[in-house]
């Protein structure tokens, strides 16, 4: 998986963070390999990454309104 694609992911999921995990076929379990956010990778290349903000509840919906 490239940058690229991973951030192209991030977007079409509506997503900023994503778990990366691999299945052990042996034992039938999820083994969790890293973690990414799309701020990481932005402070991480240098660069402007747009993320996707959604609202926990009414009051952040309310401030995005008046901003």
């Amino acid at each position: 998986m490239t940058v690229r694609h991973a951030l192209r992911t991030f977007h079409a999921l509506w997503q900023n963070r994503a778990a990366l995990h691999e299945l052990d076929g042996r034992i039938k379990n999820q083994i969790l390999r890293g973690l990414l956010s799309c701020s990481q990778i932005a402070l991480q290349l240098g660069e402007a990454v747009e993320t996707i903000e959604i609202a926990q509840n009414f009051a952040e919906i309310s401030v995005a309104l008046h901003a």
